[in-house]
Parts: structure tokens; sequence; C-alpha cells
């Protein structure tokens, strides 16, 4: 029995089995291959500029998110067992509606939800080692180890308010937790 089709009654007359589809098995063979282009097109023209936005007010490593959409891509991937009947669509093709499409939709859903929905707040004082301008981008080295991702996101923090940036030795970051435990800066003050 293929999947998607539902075994019906026997008739009297013959002994063949009349199969006949389930609605999700018509409305993917119907609709699959459209749902496919336009969650890929989303995923490429809305979702790369929200995905970087996101990404650089989220404390979050530029390789922690390759890992993130990876695994994103992944779970776009196993779908292709339960449709692959259904669609007539090359596995090359359904592998870019996996990572362009669904895995970049999943993690700009998931990075939303964690940026709107906060479960905590709280602030840490770091020192600061050097901040470098040139030509409005700033370039901010915190002191002690494992400040990469927070350090990208100052710098973005500092360019929208380049005005309020003195020379200060101490800095004064202000956090909030998402629902997925991700912390987004919210604020900071030099001291």
């Amino acid at each position: 029995m293929e999947s998607g089709l539902i075994k019906t009654d026997q008739t009297e007359k013959s002994d063949v089995p009349i199969l006949v589809e389930s609605k999700f098995s018509k409305f993917i063979r119907a609709k699959g291959i459209y749902v496919a282009m336009v969650t890929t097109s989303l995923g490429l023209f809305t979702g790369l500029p929200l995905i970087f936005w996101l990404s650089s007010v989220t404390v979050i490593s530029i390789g922690g998110l390759f890992i993130f959409l990876f695994t994103c891509g992944i779970l776009g991937l196993i779908q292709w067992r339960f449709v692959r009947d259904l669609l007539d669509m090359e596995y090359h093709h359904f592998t870019m509606y996996a990572f362009t499409g669904f895995g970049m939709c999943l993690i700009n859903f998931i990075l939303l939800v964690n940026y709107n929905i906060r479960i905590n707040t709280y602030s840490q004082t770091f020192e600061i080692a050097r901040i470098s301008v040139f030509d409005r981008n700033f370039d901010v080295t915190l002191e002690g180890d494992h400040h990469i991702a927070l350090e990208r996101g100052l710098g973005n923090y500092m360019e929208r308010n380049y005005d309020l940036v003195p020379t200060g030795k101490k800095l004064t970051v202000t956090f909030e937790t998402g629902l997925f435990g991700m912390d987004i800066i919210r604020d900071c003050k030099f001291n």
C-alpha cells in the first residue's frame, strides 16, 4: 500500500481494492511544488535580511548560526521520505527547498519568537580593552575570552548610537533572555 492512500471496501464484482488519496496527499500532489517555491523565495528574499538583523541583536556566534541553519535544513530533508512519491520534484531541488526554504523560515521563526518572548532580564558589566572606529563602523574588544558574538552585537549597537559613544573603560550591557535561551542585547551604557 502506497503512502497517503487509503484502501476502501472491495466491490462484489472485483477483487481489486480501490485506493483513494487522503486530503493531505491530494494537496501535496496538487500544490506542493508551489508551496516549496513560495517558501524558498521567502527564505531567500525575506529570510536572509531578517536573519542578518536578528543575528546582530542576538548573542549567537556565526558558527553557531551555521550549525543551527544546517540542523533546520536537515529537518527539512526528513520530509523527503514522506512526500517524494507525491511531488514532481528531483532530490536536488528538494534539498534547496529544505535548506533555503524550510530551514531558513524555521530558523527565522525560532529567532523571532526568541526575540519577542522574553523570560529573563539581567545586566553585566565588561571592561573595554579597545574600541576602533573606521567610518562610523565600530570594532569593540572586551577584556576576557569568549566574547566574539557579543562584540559583534555591540559593534552593531554602537553604529546605531554613534553620538553616545564616549571613551569609557567599562560597559554595562542589559540582556534579555528569550524563550529559546538565547540572549538579546537590549541596551548598553558606558561607565
